[in-house]
C-alpha cells in the first residue's frame, strides 16, 4: 500500500504535466534509505508505507494494521519504533509540501487515520519544526471523515487537499 496526495485547485485535481502532482509517497526522505519500487532509494514509503511499517516493527507483511497498533499500545519496542519513524518521515514530508503548496489543512485518510491517535504529537511537531511558517501558522491535521474510504472516493471528494 502506498502513499499518495492531490492537490485541488479551484475545485479540481492538479496533475501537473506527467499526471505526477501530489506523488508525496515518494518524496525524498533519506538519501542512504532501502530501494523503493519506483527505483529511487529515498522514498517516504519506504518509511511510512504499511509494509515498511510491518517490516520495520519485526512483523510478518500479512500482519494487520491492529496487529501493528496494539503492539505499539502494549509499548513493544520494535512497533514503537517504526511508528515514531514513520511519523517523523511523514511529518517532515508534510512539511515540505506545505512550503511548496502553502495550505494550513491536512487530512490523513487511508491507515494514516487509524494511525493518527498513535502518532499525532510527533507528527504535528515534525510539521512544525520543518514549516516556513511553522512559528506563525498553525496547521490543522485532522483524519478525513471518509476514513478508509478515501481512496475509493478520490482525494477531491471534499474539495480538501489530502495527505
Amino acid at each position: 500500500m502506498g502513499i499518495g496526495s492531490a492537490i485541488v485547485l479551484n475545485g479540481e485535481i492538479f496533475g501537473g504535466k506527467h499526471s505526477w502532482a501530489g506523488e508525496i509517497g515518494h518524496i525524498c526522505v533519506d538519501p542512504a534509505g532501502p530501494k523503493c519500487g519506483c527505483g529511487a532509494n529515498v522514498c517516504l514509503e519506504q518509511y511510512a508505507g504499511q509494509d515498511a511499517l510491518f517490516r520495520r516493527a519485526g512483523m510478518p507483511i500479512a500482519s494487520t494494521l491492529d496487529d501493528l497498533i496494539d503492539s505499539f499500545n502494549a509499548g513493544v519496542p520494535t512497533a514503537v519504533s517504526a511508528i515514531d519513524n514513520a511519523a517523523t518521515t511523514l511529518g517532515r514530508a508534510i512539511a515540505d509540501t506545505l512550503n511548496i503548496i502553502d495550505v494550513d489543512h491536512v487530512i490523513l485518510g487511508g491507515n494514516f487515520v487509524r494511525l493518527l491517535p498513535c502518532f499525532q504529537q510527533l507528527l504535528i511537531s515534525e510539521i512544525k519544526y520543518g514549516r516556513m511558517s511553522g512559528k506563525w501558522t498553525e496547521t490543522e491535521v485532522i483524519a478525513d471523515k471518509n476514513n478508509d474510504k478515501a481512496a475509493l472516493l478520490g482525494a477531491c471528494f471534499d474539495n480538501s487537499p489530502i495527505l
